[in-house]
């Protein structure tokens, strides 16, 4: 009975805010085509440069089970410090 829902859950489409802490010398692009690797999309983003790193808001869409996995692989890239997700 609920197994069908938690796969019906899982496949939804979800659209998040994230908040991404990375080195200060990493490109958008980048972070971009990591997400689409996962079928994630960025539908919209802001950069924002401190000294100490560089921070991107982005609002993120895409299969719900994917979304662990995106983040999973950007937190194993080196040049990536946090992954929030709301």
């Amino acid at each position: 009975g609920l197994g069908g829902l938690d796969h019906h859950v899982r496949r939804a489409r979800r659209v998040a805010s994230a908040t991404i802490r990375a080195r200060v010398d990493t490109d958008y692009d980048e972070l971009a085509t990591a997400l689409n690797t996962h079928g994630i999309r960025v539908d919209s983003h802001r950069t924002f440069d401190h000294p100490e790193d560089r921070t991107f808001e982005v609002k993120i869409s895409g299969p719900s089970r994917q979304f662990d996995i995106a983040i999973a692989a950007l937190l194993s890239r080196d040049y990536i410090y946090g992954v929030h997700v709301d």
